[in-house]
Formats: C-alpha cells, structure tokens, sequence
C-alpha cells in the first residue's frame, strides 16, 4: 500500500493548524467480532516503554513510542527509528519503521494520524480505514475485527492476507482510534510478511497475542485538549 516520502528531522512534539472537514464512508462487513480483543489491564501493570506527545490540531495526543524502542529512560528513542512526517490539508501523519528497516520495504510500521475537523464517529472513521484496505487487498482475502469501543475510543484490527497487486506478501493491522471534539486521531501497528489467510490466525505474520499486547499498549494512549 502506498506510503508517505517525507523524512521527519524535527523533535516528535509537533505544532499544527485546524485545517479542512472529514467525511463520512458507508459502513463495512464484521467478518468477526472479537469482544475481548482489548482486555483491561490488570491492576498495578505498568507499560515499559517511553511515551511521546504531539500536538493534533485543537488537541493533544500522548502515545507511546513503537514496541521496537528502548524501554531505558536515558535512552534516545529517535536512534532506534526512521520517520516520515506529512501534513496535507486536514490531515496529519507520522509514520515510524525500525533503524534498520526501509520505507519502501518495511516489515514493521508504526503511525499516528491526526484528523481535523472530523464531524463523524469512530465507526465512520473505522469505515474509512477499511475502505481502503478494500482498494489495495484481495477482497476474497481481507477480514475485519472490529473490538468493543464507543464515540472517544474504539479498537480495530484488519487482516490483509494478500495485496491486489502482490500476491505473495500481505499484513495484520491493528488501530485505536479516538475522537475528542471535532479532533480524530488514530495510532496504528502495522506487520507485513509473506500471503497469509486472513481467517485463520495461526497463520499470521505475527500472533494474535501480540497483537492484543500492543494494542492494550497502544489504549492506554490520551487525545485530550491543551491544558
């Protein structure tokens, strides 16, 4: 699937403006719903790993930085990463790919999207991503796993066994997505690995543990107005 170009030079504390609206997209077929695909944390578990904060628009965003980063608070997060930065109109984007990894063949990608403007909910917004996972994906290959959410956060997972145009290569993608006013955003974890059957999670790139790990990780993030 097509991805950003821009490299990111700057500090990941970024400053934007509102810009244009958000539309809304039809909604999408559950190939399987998996309630408990975002448990709650156990009490007193703690995340390790170090957070980064962005500004989207009108609000803040306080994430954590990819799974691949070193978790020691004297460590520089921004040696372990490549990044790619854009802002388009309405629309922000920040992408991430381990050091050692390329754009243009990663295996592991890690993003955050800021939607300004957005007067849909999240399921729109969950609509919109499937929407265009249906464009590069063999529709006889593709499953959604929509998670338990509500209007401020929800949880999505696509499996994407198989690209339209590449066969051999296909890849799990897992969203929070989460809305505070006229602000969207949505933080994603992408694998990619050879063709896969989106129905059967033994044979993903990467285990259904895993991803249910990094998208508790990945909840526990906050889109909240400046203070």
């Amino acid at each position: 699937m097509k991805r950003l170009s821009s490299i990111f030079k700057t500090t990941l504390s970024v400053l934007l403006i509102a810009g244009a609206t958000g539309a809304a997209s039809p909604t999408f077929a559950q190939s399987e719903t998996l309630d408990d695909l975002l448990p709650a944390p156990q009490k007193g578990a703690k995340y390790r790993g170090l957070n980064a904060t962005v500004r989207l628009f009108d609000s803040v965003l306080v994430y954590p930085l990819p799974d691949w980063s070193p978790t020691e608070a004297s460590s520089n997060p921004l040696t372990a990463s490549r990044f790619n930065r854009r802002q388009k109109g309405n629309i922000f984007s920040l992408e991430m790919v381990p050091k050692e990894e390329e754009f243009k063949k990663w295996r592991n990608l890690y993003g955050v999207v800021g939607l300004a403007n957005f007067r849909g909910s999240t399921q729109q917004h969950a609509n919109q991503i499937v929407d265009q996972f249906k464009t590069g994906c063999r529709p006889s290959n593709l499953s959604v796993r929509p998670g338990s959410g509500n209007n401020t956060k929800a949880v999505i997972v696509v499996a994407c066994g198989s690209y339209a145009q590449k066969r051999d290569e296909g890849e799990i993608a897992a969203f929070v997505l989460f809305k505070n006013g006229k602000t969207a955003a949505r933080i994603y974890r992408e694998w990619r690995g050879k063709a896969f059957q989106a129905e059967v999670t033994s044979t993903w790139p990467v285990s259904e543990d895993e991803v249910r790990r990094v998208l508790r990780t990945m909840a526990a993030s906050t889109l909240k107005g400046p203070n």
